[in-house]
């Protein structure tokens, strides 16, 4: 008998917990803007709420120089940026920033293959100066 109260329990304590998560979560919502960029390019950004919580921005353009198409993305946390992802496109490296307190905190590459290693001294202060214009520093 004590083992089917308990089994009972977890039973209604499971249910009670996926109902729980699945209900109070509320769906996303996207936002996509366009407008026209220098050399009559257009640049694209879509925003991301789930509810009226920010937690997604891609930003794509095509690079001047190169003529590739580039994506930024930067993911919320309590309304802040968390991480900043810097895709160049072409299965070029993708450098990832960890974001704390509006500032970046540190920085990865991230190979085509899946493997990561952190920047350089030298390469974290060129992501650290180029990403200050996003984070308002």
């Amino acid at each position: 008998m004590r083992y089917l109260l308990a089994a009972i329990l977890m039973a209604v304590s499971v249910y009670l917990a996926d109902g729980q998560t699945t209900n109070d979560v509320p769906p996303v919502r996207v936002e996509h803007h366009e407008w026209p960029a220098p050399h009559g390019q257009i640049h694209y950004r879509d925003e991301y709420y789930r509810g009226s919580q920010h937690i997604l921005r891609v930003a794509r353009f095509q690079n001047e120089t190169t003529k590739t198409w580039e994506v930024w993305r930067f993911y919320y946390v309590d309304g802040k940026v968390a991480v900043i992802e810097d895709d160049k496109g072409s299965d070029k490296p993708v450098t990832v920033s960890l974001i704390k307190d509006d500032v970046t905190y540190d920085a990865f590459t991230r190979q085509p293959d899946g493997s990561v290693t952190p920047l350089s001294s030298e390469e974290l202060a060129k992501v650290k100066a180029r990403e200050k214009e996003f984070l308002g520093d």
